[in-house]
């Protein structure tokens, strides 16, 4: 759990370092880069306590960060410890969103010791980050979505558990 919440820690201080929390003004928005959602987007919405249930195979609480700024955070928590986290970052325009991506599948070896692996099938572009993160990062539109799953138990395989909440998740981001 402490592992988790330390990569927790660092992917947010990279996500801010991204563009997310610079304290620069973001471009205003042209015609070709729409302008971002007015409204954040809670990363708790994009799964159910029942899907999650599904999901990790027990009841899991929910636990929610950010969901007032451009970077929301939700971790799904079992009473064992393992849980299911989302962790979802909202870029300005289209141009900003793919360059946070270029960076993000730059850095992924490095964070998690194996090379991404491409996930088609999810959002506009998708990577798994295996090794030491387990995470699924998902990119549409102008969202940057990461599923991470920990503590699964050795039966479970955290990538299958991480296409499962991606399926349900992605659908519902605007």
């Amino acid at each position: 759990m402490r592992l988790h919440l330390l990569v927790t820690l660092i992917l947010t201080a990279c996500l801010l370092s991204c563009g997310g929390g610079s304290g620069t003004q973001p471009a205003e928005p042209t015609e070709s880069t729409p302008p971002a959602p007015s409204k954040p987007l809670g990363s708790c919405s994009l799964l159910t306590a029942d899907e999650v249930k599904t999901i990790m195979g027990a009841d899991a609480k929910p636990n929610e960060s950010g969901a007032a700024s451009t970077v929301s955070n939700c971790t799904w928590v079992t009473e064992s410890g393992s849980g299911l986290g989302i962790m979802v970052r909202q870029a300005t325009s289209a141009g900003e969103a793919e360059a946070v991506y270029a960076n993000a599948i730059s850095q992924s070896q490095g964070l998690s010791g194996v090379a991404p692996q491409n996930m088609p099938g999810f959002g506009d572009k998708a990577y798994w980050a295996g090794g030491n993160l387990k995470q699924l990062n998902v990119f549409k539109g102008n969202y940057w979505v990461i599923i991470s799953v920990f503590a699964a138990g050795k039966d479970k395989d955290p990538l299958a558990l991480a296409k499962a909440a991606a399926e349900k998740a992605i659908p519902r981001l605007p």
